[in-house]
């Protein structure tokens, strides 16, 4: 009789416990005022390291840095002066300032979006063989707006991606062996895709 008592209450019980699961579960997944993130991942940049701060369960400060980099040996052949060695060297790099916003998650995945201040700087050098190079300085500064989404695998790791688009204004200096051109205007920054992988503490 007592087995079959305590088998009864047990059935009786389980599905109050389970519903009491389902709602609290999604909640534990949010975050907490106070908490900081670190997020690391690449794409189609070389490396990218973001900073949360967050400021309540749904809301953080993100502060964003991403650099790419093309570096190239080649040789350059001219009718004129045969063939030498000529390299092209292309850095990028971004610094991002502004809001993450949380969504209710979805499963195990919480979705976002952020709003950021944008500024970048582009250095670039072609050789064109002959001692002659081609440089090229950009300056860029802008808005930043991203949508994505991080699946916890525990309350400190998860991973996820985010695609992102930006621009502003942007002004660039060429120099080459014959002059030099100065220019400015608008930018947009196409769709960009990041994977990356949250450490919470």
């Amino acid at each position: 009789m007592n087995r079959r008592s305590l088998l009864l209450s047990v059935l009786l019980l389980l599905p109050g416990t389970l519903r009491a699961q389902e709602v609290t579960a999604p909640d534990s997944l949010l975050f907490r005022d106070g908490q900081w993130a670190m997020q690391f991942g690449g794409g189609s940049s070389l490396f990218s390291l973001g900073l949360l701060k967050f400021t309540s369960p749904k809301s953080a400060w993100l502060l964003d840095f991403d650099v790419s980099a093309v570096l190239v040996n080649g040789t350059f052949t001219s009718g004129v002066s045969g063939t030498s060695d000529a390299n092209e060297r292309d850095t990028n790099g971004f610094v991002r300032l502004g809001k993450r916003s949380f969504h209710k998650p979805r499963g195990k995945v919480v979705p976002f979006h952020s709003f950021a201040a944008e500024w970048g700087y582009q250095n670039s050098t072609f050789d064109l063989g002959g001692g002659a190079r081609q440089m090229v300085n950009q300056w860029n500064a802008g808005l930043y707006f991203d949508v994505g989404g991080v699946y916890r695998l525990s309350p400190s790791f998860s991973v996820g991606g985010n695609a992102s688009v930006s621009g502003g204004y942007l002004d660039r200096i060429i120099d080459t062996p014959s002059g030099k051109f100065k220019g400015n205007g608008p930018y947009l920054q196409g769709v960009r895709v990041l994977f990356a992988v949250g450490i919470y503490f």
